[in-house]
């Protein structure tokens, strides 16, 4: 069913989000995603 499928999927390191989600995603740059794990990368890196 739906729970091991998800289940096996989270095991691949994989998850399933909603479409709406998705759609926003799609119609980014994708600038806008990766811009705040940059930003607290290295404000972690800086401080060592």
């Amino acid at each position: 069913g739906g729970e091991e499928l998800r289940n096996e999927l989270r095991s691949r390191g994989l998850c399933l989000v909603p479409v709406e989600c998705s759609l926003r995603v799609a119609s980014s740059n994708g600038a806008d995603l990766w811009a705040p794990a940059i930003a607290r990368n290295s404000r972690n890196s800086s401080s060592v």
